[in-house]
C-alpha cells in the first residue's frame, strides 16, 4: 500500500489550476498580482476622502447598532425571564 504524504512533505507539481489572466487584462492590469509596476493608481480629493470615511464610519456604525440592539434585546428577555419566574 502506498503512503500518503504529510503536510510537510507536500510538492507543487508547477500546474496551473485556473488561469485568471484574461481578468486581469480585462481590467487594464499588467499581471493578475495587481499594480506592480509601481503606477500611482486612482487620487482622491480630500472631499472625496472625508466622505468615503464618513461613509465606512456610518456603516460600522449601524451594524454596531444592530449587535447592541440584539444584545440589548436578549438580556430583557433574560430579565423578564428571571423576574417572571421569581
Amino acid at each position: 500500500m502506498k503512503r500518503r504524504l504529510t503536510e510537510t512533505e507536500y510538492v507543487d507539481d508547477g500546474r496551473t489550476v485556473a488561469d485568471m489572466s484574461y481578468f486581469a487584462e480585462q481590467q487594464g492590469q499588467s499581471s493578475p498580482a495587481g499594480n506592480i509596476s509601481g503606477e500611482p493608481g486612482e487620487t482622491y480629493t480630500r472631499k472625496e476622502t472625508v466622505w468615503a470615511v464618513l461613509g465606512a464610519l456610518a456603516a460600522t456604525l449601524a451594524i454596531g447598532l444592530v449587535y447592541v440592539i440584539g444584545l440589548g434585546l436578549v438580556v430583557l428577555i433574560m430579565y423578564l425571564a428571571i423576574k417572571a419566574r421569581g
